[in-house]
């Protein structure tokens, strides 16, 4: 893809518009941020809870470095890392840590998105664009749940961008950018980024087909990448890696690094510099946990996580269909304006038009996914592991229905504008009144009957987060619940919205009011008994949400493991009769009852 050359008079345009699309997607999540008095839930607070448990070991600068780097929960990701920092600046503040972690990467997701469409579109065109892709509830909620998604999609679209903008490698810096965002991406969710190895692979065939890098230097990027696996495999498992080693490593990454400077200083082996940047990333952060990432890999694929789901491979239809449901509101528009579009074109502008990378690397992407899908076990979350691959076939539709080279161009424009205003109000709108709420109750809210409703309630954001009012009323009480020493588990109703509990929220709140109790997460795998599970957790107590306004048909219709247990729990505690588990007492907070049973 060509970039849009920029005048001189134009940059004014490209920087104001630049300012609006910052100024407008960035308010509501400021808007959130600052009034949300909740922590987060479901996987968002494990990567808190990785970073927290960071911090308390923290006893200054060298202390905070020594942390930073090595220290890896159970998901060995680098998001929490981005929350470290803010937890020790603020000390300890998660909510604090949560909103300036999630405006940053909003910020840098949307002016990449921003720079993206700014290849093929005008400032305005582009600003539009960002508005009407970015204010999806599907996509805008991950600005709020703190999921590392949130990071994720902000370095791929940079990632894409600079690719791009390498022009097929023949800019260096370029490619050296793209290639350190492709990097972090990697180590924020290896799984979902691997999609992108056949679009590198059409990328590094497409330069060679233009004679703009050799099958030598090529083969030199292969060795290199198999070098690097093979020398982090060597070191964790033949040598035995030890922090003690860290300084030669250092040294050995160092001369990487000025290795990549001289090739960027003679403006040669541009390709080569792509995969250089891109192992530089890896190596530095997988190395102290390349056995914590194998174990992830393991436990997400085939052990006991996906398991405790309980979902099988998927047909096609399931998966369009669960995608096409989150994006629709974008998605539909695109598809009925762009044949208009197509038609519309005149055929020496067709092909150019096309912005052939980004569409070959959705559909390669896409096909990644469906083998993925289909074949294997998974989690059933197709939209959330497929957020890139929309976003960029947003990106290549929105283009080509925009550019230029488009006849009718006015009626899509006004068609979308219109839908954008109505989306954007909407948002900010779901914001102001969902504030208060569990941080994943926006996508819901969105199913409102009315845009703007007539009274807005602003929270009182000292309220204390539900979860930490329980551990003081359980730390209060510890003595009497024989609760000193012991492991508490939580065991939650499946259902979202404000009423909904968490249990890695509960262990991170836990940890914030020093409980002299633990709490722990027990997962039941498919087939297991889950009273064998709380066994082999030590955990002789158990948290259970009374279930109030759920039905008996609802609780009956739970689908993972660890829900139908839940449910028995609730459906014995309904009739006042239990198999395996005593009563211990019924705890009220904030209006809502939490069952503590006892099991011995």
């Amino acid at each position: 893809m060509t970039p849009r050359k920029i005048h001189i008079g134009q940059y004014h345009h490209h920087y104001f518009f630049l300012f609006l699309t910052i100024l407008f997607y960035t308010s509501p999540v400021v808007l959130w941020h600052s009034l949300n008095n909740a922590l987060p839930t479901s996987d968002a607070v494990t990567y808190l809870s990785d970073a927290f448990e960071s911090y308390i070991n923290i006893n200054g600068p060298v202390s905070f470095l020594h942390h930073f780097y090595f220290d890896r929960g159970w998901r060995p990701q680098m998001f929490p890392k981005f929350a470290l920092p803010f937890l020790f600046l603020s000390h300890g503040d998660a909510l604090f840590t949560v909103a300036v972690v999630s405006i940053i990467f909003s910020l840098i997701f949307i002016v990449y998105l921003y720079l993206l469409l700014r290849l093929k579109l005008s400032p305005a065109l582009s600003f539009l664009g960002c508005l009407y892709i970015g204010t999806c509830a599907y996509l805008f909620n991950y600005n709020l749940i703190f999921f590392s998604e949130v990071s994720y999609i902000a370095f791929i679209v940079a990632a894409f961008y600079h690719l791009l903008r390498s022009d097929y490698f023949a800019q260096p810096s370029q490619g050296a950018a793209a290639g350190i965002f492709f990097g972090l991406a990697l180590c924020i969710r290896p799984a979902e980024a691997t999609m992108f190895l056949p679009v590198i692979l059409y990328f590094a065939l497409t330069c060679l087909q233009q004679k703009k890098v050799t099958a030598a230097e090529i083969w030199a990027a292969v060795n290199l990448s198999l070098t690097t696996l093979l020398l982090l495999f060597y070191i964790t498992y033949v040598i035995g890696f030890h922090k003690g080693f860290l300084l030669p490593f250092l040294i050995l990454i160092g001369f990487a690094i000025k290795l990549l400077r001289s090739c960027l200083r003679v403006q040669k082996y541009n390709f080569f510099i792509f995969i250089l940047a891109l192992n530089i990333v890896l190596f530095t952060y997988w190395l102290p946990s390349v056995p914590r990432l194998i174990n992830w890999s393991i436990e997400a694929s085939v052990g006991d996580v996906v398991k405790s789901l309980g979902i099988a491979s998927l047909p096609i239809s399931a998966l369009i269909g669960a995608v096409y449901d989150q994006w629709k509101s974008v998605l539909l528009p695109l598809f009925v304006f762009f044949p208009l579009a197509l038609l519309s074109k005149k055929r020496g502008n067709l092909l150019p038009s096309l912005t052939a990378p980004l569409l070959v690397s959705c559909l390669l992407m896409t096909v990644v996914t469906l083998i993925m899908f289909t074949s294997v076990v998974n989690d059933g979350q197709v939209a959330r592991r497929t957020l890139s691959i929309v976003i960029l076939l947003c990106v290549f539709m929105f283009s080509f229905v925009m550019e230029e080279s488009t006849k009718i161009r006015i009626i899509p424009v006004l068609g979308i504008g219109l839908i954008t205003v109505v989306s954007y109000l909407f948002i900010v709108s779901s914001v102001i009144h969902s504030t208060a709420l569990s941080q994943a109750t926006l996508i819901h809210t969105l199913h409102a009957d009315e845009l703007i409703a007539h009274t807005i309630t602003l929270p009182d954001r000292r309220a204390e987060d539900k979860h930490i009012t329980l551990m003081r009323i359980l730390k209060e009480n510890a003595k009497k619940y024989g609760l000193i020493g012991q492991n508490v588990s939580m065991e939650l109703v499946e259902r979202g919205g404000k009423d909904s509990w968490d249990t890695f929220t509960g262990l991170l709140a836990a940890r914030i009011v020093q409980t002299p109790f633990h709490v722990v997460s027990v997962w039941v795998s498919k087939g297991q008994d889950s009273y064998e599970a709380l066994n082999q957790k030590n955990a002789h107590f158990i948290l259970v949400d009374d279930g109030e306004g759920l039905s008996d048909s609802e609780l009956a219709n739970a689908s993972s493991v660890n829900g139908k247990f839940t449910a028995s729990l609730i459906s014995e505690y309904r009739k006042k009769s239990f198999a395996r588990t005593k009563l211990v007492d019924v705890i009220n907070v904030n209006g809502r009852k939490i069952v503590l049973l006892s099991y011995p």
